[in-house]
């Protein structure tokens, strides 16, 4: 019995030797395989081997998984060996597992006026994959809450809600130029100011303003506007006045298409450094990952202004509706950062674009008209440090701005993207060749003489 069992173990081990001499061992790691649309796929190995001998550079592999498309694809793995193929295929699903963003406007505690009706401030949705959804939102309503929900292509859901307390706690708004320079022995005068409450209305002429300017003293003057609406909430804003020898001199430094992962970070360095003020038009991709350097730009007291969150003509371009929730999503993720509305943009291309008209003719016409109506002040430039086409070299930058600079304002228009270190290395020196013949640097808001190119579309 002993002899038979001997004989069929060295049968086995010879018939395996046989096996491994003239047959391959060929297999695959993870034969199935699911990752998230949009990550990287990480190839898992395979092994290919006869006996001690090692066969994977025979094996050649045909990989037809998208990344950016959800799906079910098959990679196929073909050993070449002594004129045999051995074929193994692995499964790969492509999947998306996130869920869409809703972000609203307004607050989601929202206060509404007690004898009114709340009013949808707006919301919009967006997706990794998808994009824009804003069309898809499914709204529920009752007296205290509005729930808001949607779905992606993939099934994936969001849902927000927004509270509605009914009472008036918010103060009225006192719209003023907060800072204003006089020259000295010049006339002053009040200037526009308005004040508005979510629920009593215009209440401009209730408006009391204390203070006083003497214009022919060169000093800092201080005035006090104050305002109560009927629920007896007060708002008080004050205004600096500055009257001093003042000349028209001014650059304005700008720099669409930011924040960049390494030259935003440089140019405020610089910035800092030579104690001047910037303004930079942003765009809504680079915000999401690089929050913190929006912070820095804003707390070290430079402006930001929206150039789009998507930054696609084809898409924002493509009608009016399109262009003005593009706009409102990236001034919100601003807010979101830097808790402040902001109130100025530069429209991609500039107002004088003409790709625009590709998508929608007469587009820019409308935008440009209607940007007040939706509070918001354009601006285009005057002074182009051409950093945006072929331009490059940094002496070549120096001479486009300095060479283009006026006595009057000079908006100029630099690009804040990482390849530009030639705007970087010349922004030194445009400042100092600006402060050495007496400009003033300063920032764009919404009170700031605006430069305005030709409409073409």
């Amino acid at each position: 019995m002993k002899r038979k069992i001997y004989v069929l173990i060295i049968l086995t081990l010879t018939f395996f030797l046989i096996y491994k001499m003239y047959i391959p061992s060929f297999s695959i790691n993870k034969k199935n395989i699911e990752i998230e649309v949009g990550t990287n796929y990480e190839e898992p190995g395979f092994k290919a081997k006869k006996l001690f001998k090692d066969l994977n550079n025979h094996v050649t592999v045909f990989n037809s998984v998208d990344i950016n498309k959800t799906g079910e694809y098959k990679i196929k793995y073909l050993l070449e060996y002594k004129n045999k193929t051995y074929e193994r295929i692995r499964k790969v699903k492509v999947v998306d597992t996130e869920k869409p963003e809703i972000i609203l406007k307004g607050e989601k505690n929202t206060y509404v006026c007690p004898n009114k009706n709340y009013k949808e401030e707006g919301f919009v949705a967006t997706d990794n994959y998808d994009g824009i959804i804003t069309d898809r939102v499914i709204i529920k309503r009752s007296r205290n809450k509005i729930i808001y929900s949607v779905k992606d292509s993939s099934g994936n859901e969001k849902i927000v809600t927004r509270k509605l307390i009914y009472k008036d706690v918010l103060g009225p708004n006192i719209d003023i130029q907060e800072e204003e320079k006089v020259n000295i022995y010049s006339p002053y005068y009040e200037g526009n100011y308005k004040a508005s409450d979510n629920c009593d209305g215009d209440l401009s002429k209730n408006i009391k303003i204390d203070g006083n300017v003497n214009t022919s003293k060169e000093g800092t003057y201080t005035v006090k506007y104050s305002v109560k609406d009927k629920s007896n909430n007060e708002s008080i804003k004050y205004k600096k006045v500055t009257v001093g020898n003042f000349h028209k001199k001014t650059i304005y430094l700008t720099f669409d298409d930011g924040p960049s992962m390494y030259l935003t970070s440089k140019v405020l360095d610089v910035l800092k450094e030579k104690n001047v003020k910037a303004t930079f038009f942003v765009i809504g991709p680079k915000i999401d990952a690089l929050r913190h350097i929006v912070k820095r730009t804003n707390d070290e007291g430079h402006v930001i202004g929206l150039h789009s969150y998507s930054h696609n003509y084809e898409k924002i371009y493509k009608n009016d509706d399109a262009f003005w929730n593009d706009i409102d999503l990236i001034k919100q993720k601003v807010f979101e950062i830097t808790g402040k509305q902001s109130k100025i943009l530069r429209f991609p291309g500039g107002s004088s674009n003409s790709i625009s008209r590709h998508y929608n003719k007469k587009i820019m016409s409308r935008l440009t008209k209607d940007a007040y109506n939706h509070g918001f002040v354009y601006f285009d430039w005057n002074v182009s440090s051409g950093d945006a086409g072929g331009t490059k070299n940094s002496e070549k930058i120096y001479h486009n701005v300095i060479s283009s600079l006026t006595n009057e304002g000079n908006i100029v228009l630099m690009h804040d993207i990482d390849i530009n270190t030639g705007s970087l290395k010349a922004l030194p020196k445009i400042i100092d060749y600006g402060l050495r013949n007496g400009y003033t640097f300063s920032v764009l808001n919404e009170n700031t003489p605006v430069i305005h190119h030709t409409v073409h579309n």
